[in-house]
């Protein structure tokens, strides 16, 4: 249940409460997970995905670095009451690293869809 002070149900995961008004998140976000592993799966069949290698051969590990905090507001409309809610999104910094095709038939297949593409 809604405790005290607290703007989420544990009994209903992904609602926000606010007041007497109960708003559901994006209806989308199950499609846009289930896409992005799709992706992340087809990506790590046909590529190696490896750390750079130094001059003496040794795979260089970066360090896990991140942005600044960006600050994202979203903005509940009630019948009486408005809420706004700002979250903080931390990104990745971007790092170097190899990207091997597994086969000559990903390199086809790679030319092909770039050729088709226009």
């Amino acid at each position: 249940m809604l405790e005290e002070g607290k703007r989420h149900c544990s009994h209903l995961p992904g609602w926000i409460v606010t007041e007497l008004v109960i708003l559901r998140i994006c209806p989308g976000r199950h499609f846009a997970l289930r896409t992005m592993y799709l992706f992340v799966a087809c990506v790590s069949a046909v590529f190696d995905i490896e750390p750079v290698l130094d001059e003496d051969g040794n795979p260089q590990i970066p360090e896990a670095e991140f942005t600044g905090d960006s600050v994202v507001r979203y903005v509940f409309l009630g019948t009486s009451i408005h809420t706004v809610v700002d979250v903080s999104i931390r990104e990745p910094k971007p790092f170097k690293c190899t990207i091997k095709p597994r086969s000559e038939d990903v390199v086809k297949l790679v030319k092909e869809t770039c050729d088709s593409s226009g």
